[in-house]
This record gives structure tokens, C-alpha cells and sequence, in this order.
């Protein structure tokens, strides 16, 4: 009877010594519980063809005509990090440089050095290039209503010799389980950081033929002079507000099947909320502006021309 009794409790012991000695199965982690401290980060997709597919692809691409665009237009100097919590309120707005990107340079895709926070639900924003006045209604205590605002901001200030203004392309993006690590190599593993995919605040727009090209015409020829925009836009939403997507073409007799959005949507199928659509009056179309990269001009001759507002 002693030795049975010495076998049962040996057993007993042996399985609690193996239960509390199993290790975590490679691949699965151990769920952090909000409130306690763990690590995160963001990757940046910027305007791309690949990974956002957010670009279609042109012909006779010249005069820098390219859509995910040029090294300029691509250039990051500064970001500001939004998190808001579950009261949309800004918890953190973190002002980011290149010394806090691995590899210390604004490259799309770009990973942020994994910061530790206490865990929760949070949604991030990402600010590139950030003018002054969208920094003042993104202060720690800042509600979303206050970003949300019809605003109006001057092309030359969201277009600036520091870069354009960028910001979430498709509204806040959600933390999940799988961000949150714990330990900052963890967090800042392919697969891991918050991904977000940004957009330009201001619209590129190709003319063709250019400037001085002739152009076959019945009964002789035409020759393209100049061309220019009427800029109306004079408010923007500092993120694009996606509205419905064409899902399906229609035909001469059936509509278009319209949708949401999502980051597989293709460009030339994407919509957005315009603030300066349904305000206007006859004020608003008696002045012509012109920009190019090299300012605001009367009329202009050929090449790109941006305005504000996303496309």
C-alpha cells in the first residue's frame, strides 16, 4: 500500500513538472491582456504600384508621368503618428524623423522602431509631411471631430520643397492581437507592425498631347498651345473620405454595380468625398490658377499640374 501510494504522488509530481515546464509551440504567442506593456510599430506603404496596387500603369509613360510618382513626390522628411483610443481621443502623437525608421530612411515601405505602450484598442493615423495646421488639430487630447473638419490649407502648403502632405488612404487603421509583441524584435518582424497605406493630398493630372505637338485635324492639323486648370478646390478633408467603388462596369443599357472600397480596389475604379463639390457660385469660377513644379502660374505650356484635393 506505501509503495502505491509512492507511485501515485511520483506521478503526480512528474505530470505537474511536465505542465508547468511545456514550452509555447514555435509560431503561436502568448495573448498579451490590455493593460499590460507591449510593443508596437507601423509599416508605410507610400503610392505604389506594388504592394497597395493603388496605381494602374500608363502608356508612352514620359515627362515624368508616373502615377506612383517621382522621387520628389515621393519624398518623406518628417511623419506624425497618430493613436486614438476607444473615446476617439488622441492618446499619442508621436513626431517621427528618419532616426526613428529602421535603417534610418523614409524607403517605401518604411518600418517605425517598435515603441512600448499599454495594450488596447487603439487607430492610427499617419501624418507624412505634415503642415502646421493639421499638427494643431492632432495634439495629445484632440478629438477625431477636430480632424475630421472640412479644412482649407494652400496648395504651396501642401506641397512644399519638404515633400506632399500624405495621410491614410482609406480611413483609420485598427490595432489587432497579432500587432502587439512582446519584445521590440518581435514587433518589428515582417508581418507584424500596423500596416497602412497613405495617399497624397494633392491631385496629379496628365495632359496629352503636350505642348507645341501637332495634332492631325480633318482638312489639316492642330497644334496643342497650352493648357490649364480651373482650381475650384479650395477645402480638403486631411484624409481621403473613400465614397462608393464601381464594383462592375455597366453597359448602354445596365448601370455600374457600385461597392466599398478596400485596398484591392483599382484606382480608376475609386471615388472620394469632395467638401467642394455643392458649394459653389459664379465667385468661384472667375479665378484661374495654374501650379507645376515650379509654382502658380497664369497658364501653362505642358507637363503635370497638381491640385488640392485627392483623386
Amino acid at each position: 500500500m506505501t509503495n502505491s501510494k509512492f507511485h501515485i504522488i511520483s506521478f503526480l509530481l512528474s505530470l505537474l513538472l511536465l505542465i508547468a515546464c511545456s514550452p509555447v509551440i514555435d509560431g503561436e504567442s502568448e495573448l498579451i491582456n490590455d493593460g499590460e506593456n507591449a510593443w508596437l510599430t507601423v509599416s508605410v506603404n507610400l503610392p505604389s504600384y506594388a504592394p497597395s496596387a493603388s496605381r494602374a500603369d500608363i502608356s508612352n509613360k514620359d515627362n515624368d508621368d508616373l502615377y506612383e510618382g517621382t522621387i520628389s513626390e515621393q519624398k518623406v522628411s518628417s511623419a506624425r503618428i497618430v493613436l486614438y483610443d476607444s473615446q476617439n481621443m488622441v492618446l499619442y502623437a508621436l513626431d517621427i524623423t528618419s532616426v526613428d525608421v529602421l535603417g534610418g530612411q523614409f524607403a517605401s515601405p518604411f518600418v517605425l522602431k517598435a515603441r512600448s505602450f499599454k495594450k488596447e484598442d487603439l487607430e492610427v493615423l499617419v501624418l507624412l509631411n505634415p503642415t502646421e495646421k493639421v499638427k494643431a488639430v492632432t495634439n495629445k487630447g484632440n478629438t477625431k471631430s477636430q480632424f475630421e473638419v472640412v479644412a482649407t490649407e494652400s496648395v504651396n502648403n501642401l506641397v512644399s520643397s519638404e515633400g506632399i502632405f500624405m495621410c491614410n488612404a482609406s480611413g483609420y487603421t485598427k490595432t489587432t492581437d497579432a500587432n502587439w509583441k512582446r519584445t521590440q524584435q518581435e514587433a518589428e518582424a515582417p508581418g507584424a507592425p500596423v500596416s497602412v497605406r497613405v495617399e497624397r493630398s494633392v491631385a496629379k493630372i496628365f495632359v496629352s498631347p503636350k505642348a507645341e505637338t501637332a495634332i492631325p485635324a480633318e482638312n489639316g492639323t492642330a497644334t496643342m498651345r497650352m493648357f490649364g486648370l480651373d482650381i475650384i478646390n479650395k477645402k480638403i478633408y486631411w484624409m481621403r473620405r473613400p465614397g462608393q467603388c464601381i464594383v462592375s462596369v455597366g453597359t448602354i443599357t445596365t448601370p455600374a454595380s457600385l461597392g466599398t472600397e478596400n485596398p484591392t480596389t483599382p484606382a480608376y475604379y475609386q471615388y472620394a468625398i469632395d467638401p467642394n463639390m455643392g458649394t459653389f457660385n459664379s465667385s468661384d469660377h472667375s479665378q484661374f490658377w495654374y501650379y507645376n513644379e515650379e509654382g502658380m502660374f497664369s497658364t501653362s505650356t505642358g507637363g503635370s499640374m497638381m491640385t488640392r484635393g485627392y483623386t
